[in-house]
């Protein structure tokens, strides 16, 4: 992402690909609670659970072992 990507945009690539990070594993055939509760907290109300979840969710994508 650029520096000048705001915040909304950054969540919408957030929510994006943790949707897709989440189908994929489906499609594997295994389950993982934490991109479920991170997806979950991407889409909260609550503006400090969404940055929290935003952290968590930056953190686990920079993760390469979620992809094998």
């Amino acid at each position: 992402m650029n520096k000048e990507t705001t915040f909304n945009e950054y969540l919408g690539f957030l929510r994006d690909s943790m949707q897709n990070l989440a189908h994929y594993w489906r499609v594997i055939g295994r389950d993982n609670p934490h991109i479920k509760d991170i997806c979950m907290g991407l889409n909260h109300k609550d503006p400090f659970i969404i940055y929290r979840a935003s952290i968590a969710a930056t953190l686990l994508l920079e993760d390469r072992s979620i992809y094998h």
